[in-house]
């Protein structure tokens, strides 16, 4: 018996009956139920299963295997997968079997949907202890309800040779398969039920080989679920957007056939008696959607709002089209620019302004500009301009912020856990516990940060005397720290940081950002020094990292060099790619050991957090979860969990002030169509 989860982000398209080739068979790949085809996982989806039955590349038939694989469609036709497997004889209770494994397929580019399809693939690379390496090629064809695969397998230990199957897509989401995997010949059937809610669907299937055994029938289940926010909507690109000047709207890209843009009103004699009262609607309006620090002024016909964003802290993008909603809502036809300076902890994250008129007819709002069906809605000009807030045009922020204004404490409470796979004392050793992370601001860039965790479950590895228990969590207080954020020069910022890091080691760290590129580039560095007091060693460490920053096409390239706590130093290196608010990255470190792995950052926390008075309560808006592994280790893949280590917890540069590590020019202009979903969702539709 085998249970599957897929979950599917940005982009993802459901498999359904017609295409049921698509989700991971019980090798662990998209396929038919054993044999791989040229579908692959859609762009954002996760798949994660568990799969029991024998496989005879690796065992006899008095063995049985247990298998836990995860798959991730990369890019559309790249799916890259991680397989662990367990195998023992029957009858007894010790795996003598503890395997991790990695592959990878590409479907070809560039091919008519309507022509065979081909792909490539590998399984088991890199460890120096393979039990299912293959590498195989193939080509599948689909022929109305009938597919066809085809393949070529040099193995040595899987799909070594000829192999192929035929599959029948039959009604009700049912689906059969005969195949033939270079070993055995085998069938079985498929279901998939409809997408429910455009959220769920669940599949199931049964497997026969011609083994002569008793464990010639495999079955699975299988549940789909999407993440909920993670299909951002159509990106614009910053290349499509006007410059940002006072100039004539750009069209809509295609572009509609619009009646003339009137020009900006002129203002009335009574205008900055408009503004005024306009300016203090907003400053209430702004209050009630949960902004703090509140600060409104009307210069003449310019609208100029600064905030403190303690709600939207999944992604800085809501707080903008939020905020600058409202301004657009509330301006009234009086107000010609719209200018919003948007801060955390009293340090600009960045200014931004527009021509009101362009704004509003971004929304849709007020009557005094034309009104468009949604869909045809232009992109406004939106001017960008990150670390800085612009004194001719910002409130004196500075002292609004000094004399008062309500003090916004967060509460952060996520599970915090440390694991070891398939080692030679036990096939999964884990230690887990709950995180308490209190952030205090003092005056302006100054946070107070404690952070302790709940007693900790764990089995016997990580036990006090266990072989595991030097990596294990305690409970109890573990880190205190006074941090320090400001803004060194145009397009930086840097933050400062002493106290207790870790559990055991105490020091400073310091860390800085730099856009040299306004548009995609962003250098790093990042510094500790302090005392291990769990070895009495001072240790230090330095690091630099390169952003190459792809906001459009949703990815990234991150490459560092650097020296790590433990003496170790060397490069490293991370693609990534963004679904809404999750990131799925694959990463390859090279210091004293070659390592390579996976790592997945999700949002705890709704895209709102709650507030009650003075305390923001939610989760960690930004989850980090990796696996990885040693290769090219002659002999096996001995652990190393000291190496590329470094003293960092939560509150880091990249999280809290720079949004997890996307802020850019760039990315906020690809983000115009979510800045519009915001202040649809939490402004309220404007009445057409």
């Amino acid at each position: 018996m085998s249970f599957l989860l897929l979950l599917l982000g940005g982009g993802a398209r459901a498999a359904d009956g017609e295409d049921s080739d698509s989700l991971p068979n019980l090798a662990g790949v998209t396929g038919l139920l054993n044999v791989p085809t040229a579908s692959t996982l859609p762009e954002g989806a996760i798949a994660a299963g568990l799969v029991r039955y024998t496989d005879p590349a690796v065992s006899d038939d008095s063995w049985h295997m247990q298998r836990y694989y995860a798959d991730i469609g990369l890019f559309e036709g790249l799916e890259v997968s991680g397989q662990y497997n367990l195998a023992d004889r029957l009858g007894t209770s010790q795996w003598s079997l503890r395997d991790l494994s990695f592959g990878a397929k590409l479907r070809v580019p560039g091919i008519p949907a309507s022509w065979p399809q081909l792909a490539i693939g590998a399984d088991d690379f890199g460890g120096s202890v393979p039990f299912f390496r293959s590498r195989y090629a193939l080509a599948s064809y689909r022929l109305g309800p009938l597919s066809l695969t085809a393949g070529y397998g040099n193995g040595p230990e899987r799909l070594d040779g000829v192999f192929g199957g035929v599959g029948l897509r039959l009604p009700w989401g049912f689906s059969t398969s005969a195949e033939y995997d270079t070993e055995h010949v085998q069938g079985g059937l498929r279901w998939a039920s409809p997408v429910w809610r455009d959220a769920l669907q669940v599949h199931g299937g049964v497997l026969y080989t011609d083994r002569s055994d008793a464990s010639r029938w495999s079955t699975h289940f299988g549940v789909l679920v999407y993440l909920p926010g993670s299909r951002p909507p159509p990106s614009v690109s910053h290349r499509d957007v006007a410059p940002p000047v006072a100039a004539a709207m750009p069209p809509p890209a295609p572009a509609p056939v619009l009646a003339p843009v009137p020009a900006a009103p002129v203002p009335a004699p009574d205008a900055a008696d408009l503004n005024r009262q306009a300016a203090a609607r907003l400053q209430a309006a702004l209050r009630r959607a949960g902004f703090s620090r509140v600060s409104v002024r009307a210069s003449g016909a310019d609208l100029q709002a600064d905030i403190e964003n303690s709600v939207f802290r999944n992604n800085e993008v809501d707080a903008l089209g939020v905020a600058l909603g409202l301004m657009a809502r509330e301006a009234g036809c009086a107000a010609t620019r719209l200018t919003l300076v948007l801060r955390r902890d009293g340090v600009p994250l960045g200014t931004f302004g527009s021509r009101a008129v362009d704004f509003r007819r971004f929304l849709n709002a007020k009557d005094c500009s034309q009104r468009l069906p949604y869909d045809q809605l232009p992109w406004p000009v939106l001017t960008v301009d990150l670390y800085r807030a612009v004194e001719s045009q910002a409130t004196p922020a500075d002292a609004a912020y000094v004399s008062g204004g309500r003090r916004a404490v967060d509460l952060l409470v996520y599970p915090r856990y440390a694991y070891f796979l398939g080692t030679e004392v036990t096939s999964f050793g884990y230690s887990a516990a709950l995180a308490g992370d209190l952030r205090l601001p003092l005056w302006r860039g100054a946070t107070a940060n404690v952070v302790g965790f709940t007693s900790p479950i764990e089995d016997k590895t990580f036990d006090d005397g266990g072989v595991f228990d030097p990596y294990g969590l305690q409970g109890g207080l573990q880190s205190a720290m006074l941090y320090q954020a400001f803004v060194p020069h145009a397009q930086g910022i840097a933050l400062v940081g002493a106290g207790r890091i870790a559990r055991h080691f105490d020091g400073g760290v310091a860390e800085w950002r730099w856009m040299p590129d306004e548009e995609f580039g962003t250098l790093s560095l990042r510094a500790a020094y302090g005392r291990d007091h769990a070895d009495r060693e001072t240790r230090s460490l330095a690091v630099g990292t390169y952003d190459l920053q792809l906001p459009d096409w949703r990815t990234g390239l991150r490459v560092s060099y650097g020296r790590y706590l433990h003496d170790d130093y060397g490069p490293s290196a991370e693609l990534y790619r963004d679904f809404g608010d999750v990131r799925v990255s694959l990463f390859v470190q090279h210091t004293a050991q070659d390592f390579v792995g996976l790592r997945i950052r999700l949002p705890l926390s709704p895209r709102r957090a709650g507030s009650w008075g003075r305390l923001t309560l939610r989760g960690n808006e930004a989850w980090n979860n990796q696996i990885r592994t040693t290769i090219n280790v002659e002999g096996g893949n001995p652990l190393f969990p000291d190496l590329v280590s470094e003293p960092r917890g939560d509150f880091a540069l990249e999280k809290v002030y720079a949004n997890n590590g996307r802020w850019s020019q760039a990315y906020v202009l690809s983000q115009l169509p979510r800045l519009r979903e915001a202040d649809r969702r939490w402004n309220g539709e404007v009445a057409q």
